[in-house]
């Protein structure tokens, strides 16, 4: 076999082999503003496009009354694009714009468009409230 048709072989496989997307790791923390009422409880849902990323974790905001882990199903950790946080506190509750958790996931080609969606908010009296649900994704590592 001559070089020229090596190389013109070892082109197709190349060329014709899958690719493998890249993926990297990020953090999504999630926010609740409830303005001047004390935030005691909240449900979110947390969404991304389908088949652009996986859950790996989840914590809570180890500064304030939501410092344990928000409650969550496990299944939605290894099902991928959706998860339900929900948590409540009995101690003094923080009002304003408060970090309730951090989600981190491992996200594949293109970075997903996520979604963050308001279940419910509560006061300490279990009372509704009017809230604002935000997130920011934070940095990337390979």
């Amino acid at each position: 076999m001559s070089f020229r048709l090596l190389l013109a072989v070892l082109g197709l496989i190349v060329t014709a082999s899958p690719r493998q997307e890249s993926s990297r790791f990020a953090a999504i923390e999630i926010f609740i503003d409830s303005g001047a009422r004390p935030l005691a409880a909240y449900q979110i849902e947390l969404t991304a496009d389908p088949g652009t990323m996986k859950l790996v974790g989840v914590e809570g905001n180890p500064d304030l009354s939501f410092q344990n882990p928000p409650y969550y199903d496990p299944a939605a950790l290894r099902e991928g694009e959706r998860i339900v946080l929900a948590a409540f506190t009995t101690e003094a509750p923080p009002s304003g714009r408060t970090r309730i958790a951090t989600v981190h996931v491992c996200e594949a080609g293109n970075k997903p468009n996520y979604s963050a969606r308001l279940i419910v908010a509560g006061d300490p009296e279990g009372k509704p409230i009017e809230a604002l649900v935000s997130f920011e994704r934070q940095g990337e590592s390979p």
